[in-house]
């Protein structure tokens, strides 16, 4: 192998040039040729194409699908990303697709690989950041979400997702679709947020929704949260504090604000919602989020 080559590829490459190299370019230009305009046959054509490679795609639809940009779903604007994840672009992608990765190896290890029929919730779905990922295997028919904003709702289908997408009560005191529908609920950047009556609130309303056997993955943020991103916090009075769980409320909703937690507060709160712990994960690309895999047990 040359000195040339290793150099070459140590560097990253600039802007987007990595998509359009012919490999993939091919097999990206099948699918713009292909697709159905109702997606069902997204995952068929690109099981050959990487989901790294789809997701730069979806950054750019007009660049990279000129037959069929008009129903793929587009990226909310980069004011909108920024204010609501403090990232955009390429670097959301990257923290986006390192989710997916990791929720695909909880249903390798745990649920028996994604099938064909399998049906997974996106729990505070936003303009759908995570769901739009899922086209590369699953249709929109299979993967549903729902969020708590009705800015969400409609920033998303704005976006143009297809998903089936519903307005949720934001304590799920009342379930926005029937117990035991799904094989498997994610909510990515969401109990990060929640006050302890929300956080318990949703979570018990979610293990309703999953079906015997199914998962659950979520994100909350570990207690070294406050030492490292809020240092600023001196008044302790500003915190919500019980054994195990810390809130911090914000300025436009008392429920919603900075939120860690721990494991044993975690577990215990999932054994009373007849769900499992069955992993810990974490992922560089997003340091202060640990994803939690749960199971339900019956």
């Amino acid at each position: 192998m040359s000195v040339k080559y290793i150099s070459y590829c140590s560097q990253r490459l600039a802007n987007d040039s990595w998509v359009l190299l012919p490999f993939w370019k091919d097999h990206i230009a099948r699918f713009d040729r292909d697709v159905k305009e109702n997606l069902e046959n997204a995952p068929a054509l690109l099981s050959t194409v990487p989901l790294s490679v789809f997701g730069a795609t979806l950054l750019d639809t007009k660049k990279y699908y000129p037959r069929a940009r008009s129903f793929l779903p587009i990226m909310a604007e980069d004011t909108i990303q920024r204010a609501w994840t403090g990232s955009t672009g390429t670097d959301l992608l990257e923290t986006s697709i390192s989710f997916v990765q990791q929720t695909l190896g909880f249903c390798s290890q745990q649920l028996g690989g994604v099938r064909h029929d399998m049906t997974i919730l996106d729990f505070g779905v936003g303009w759908g950041r995570i769901a739009r990922l899922w086209l590369k295997y699953l249709p929109p028919g299979n993967v549903k979400g729902c969020d708590a904003w009705e800015k969400s709702i409609n920033l998303a289908k704005g976006c143009g997702l297809k998903n089936q997408i519903v307005q949720s009560d934001p304590m799920l005191t009342v379930l926005p679709f029937p117990e035991g529908s799904f094989d498997l609920v994610y909510a990515m950047s969401i109990f990060t947020h929640l006050d302890e009556v929300a956080f318990t609130s949703c979570f018990r309303g979610i293990s309703k929704m999953i079906k015997q056997g199914g998962g659950f993955l979520f994100t909350v943020r570990p207690n070294v949260f406050w030492e490292v991103l809020r240092s600023d916090l001196t008044d302790h009075a500003l915190l919500s504090r019980t054994p195990g769980f810390v809130f911090k409320h914000g300025s436009f909703d008392p429920r919603f604000g900075d939120t860690t937690v721990d494991l044993e507060w975690l577990d215990k709160l999932a054994k009373s919602c007849d769900l499992k712990i069955v992993g810990v994960e974490w992922s560089p690309s997003d340091a202060m989020q640990v994803i939690i895999q749960m199971t339900k047990l019956h």
